[in-house]
């Protein structure tokens, strides 16, 4: 498994000055982002493409040093302009080529679309953020690509490290500095504070790991597809419980359907109806009457699910008990003991395109290919 990469200033200068320009070139209301419903300015644009950064830090400082021999190798990522549409440019992978001593090896190409060169990789970069507990994938045109994913753990002041050190300079900190002896009469229950010393001394914006390396249809295959309007539900905690008293006694696996990758999928017993090979629950609104609510659970992973007793079902939770140790997911069960089993929706009622959700603790049971991958770079970097 990848240790945990440092990314620093001189990693990623290059996508600074690619979202620099796109908001100064945005227009004078900022960038508009249909899913957020508001326009962003420079600091919000920042937010919503830091994702990009680690598609070059993955690969220079982690996977071409494996294969680059005495070469100099880095990766070429896409800094064009252009609106990624399947029927018009169609839309280019995060990995154009590579550069290998200077000379550049395309991967793809544009001729009025993007059109990829017989025999070289595909290669898509999926950054997710530690605290995400669900990875994705949208189906656009990824067949026969690979899927390199990766976590990302930045910092909450990832742009620090950019702001001129004297910015946050001692003369600075002591203007700023409030006189109690005017402002304060009373502050026995510390209900206001002074401003802590702004620590700009680090040059790292935080770190990123790897996640695993795939092919799009692999993924697809062990993922939950969730289509327009469909919201996945997640399994988002479990925690040991206390229950006064059971309201019921049932297998969790009468539930569950075991798919082929291993994983458990609940099936039509766990919801209240299906439509047009769609699932829903209902929910109750405001006035008291019911709605549907086209939903899917991700699919989680059981060690023992014969084992598992459901004690009390709600929408949201349930809690079990086992016989036997096991785990779900990465949690382990203690056997006798009672556990709360929360689930969490992520509301896409309104989206207009299917995707698909996986838990990202599942994300080892995706067929790894990565030595494949390597393999592939090695050749094109040696010219075997």
């Amino acid at each position: 498994m990848c240790n945990e990469i440092k990314v620093e200033k001189k990693d990623i200068l290059k996508y600074i000055y690619f979202i620099a320009e796109m908001s100064q070139n945005s227009g004078e209301k900022g960038m508009y982002g249909t899913l957020a419903g508001k326009s962003d300015l420079m600091g919000g644009i920042f937010d919503r493409w830091i994702n990009i950064i680690p598609e070059s830090v993955i690969f220079n400082k982690y996977l071409l040093p494996k294969v680059a021999n005495e070469n100099k190798v880095e990766i070429i990522t896409d800094f064009y302009k252009y609106t990624p549409k399947q029927d018009t440019t169609g839309i280019a992978p995060d990995v154009l080529g590579l550069r290998i001593n200077g000379e550049i090896v395309p991967f793809i190409v544009f001729n009025e679309k993007w059109t990829s060169i017989e025999g070289m990789p595909q290669i898509e970069v999926k950054t997710f953020k530690k605290p995400q507990q669900m990875v994705s994938l949208r189906d656009q045109g990824y067949a026969g690509k690979y899927l390199v994913m990766v976590e990302s753990n930045y910092r909450v002041d990832y742009l620090l490290p950019f702001f001129d050190t004297e910015y946050f300079s001692e003369e600075i900190y002591d203007k700023m500095r409030m006189d109690d002896d005017y402002f304060v009469l009373s502050n026995s229950n510390n209900l206001i504070s002074h401003l802590n010393i702004v620590d700009s001394s680090r040059n790292d914006l935080g770190t990123i790991k790897l996640l695993t390396i795939t092919e799009a249809k692999e993924f697809q295959k062990i993922s939950t597809y969730c289509e327009e309007g469909v919201s996945p539900i997640r399994i988002y905690s479990i925690d040991k419980a206390n229950l006064k008293k059971n309201e019921i006694d049932e297998l969790l696996s009468n539930y569950c359907s075991q798919q082929e990758s291993g994983l458990y999928r609940f099936n039509s017993n766990w919801y209240d109806g299906e439509e047009n090979r769609i699932t829903y629950l209902y929910s109750k609104t405001r006035s008291g009457t019911l709605k549907k609510k086209f939903v899917r659970l991700l699919n989680f992973h059981c060690n023992d699910i014969s084992s598992i007793h459901i004690l009390k079902k709600n929408k949201n939770d349930i809690y079990i008990k086992s016989d036997n140790d096991c785990y779900i997911n990465l949690s382990n069960i203690e056997k006798n003991t009672i556990y709360k089993i929360t689930f969490m929706e992520l509301n896409r009622a309104s989206s207009d395109n299917g995707e698909h959700f996986l838990q990202k603790d599942l994300v080892s049971f995706v067929p790894n290919h990565e030595k494949e991958l390597l393999e592939t770079l090695k050749i094109i970097i040696n010219k075997e």
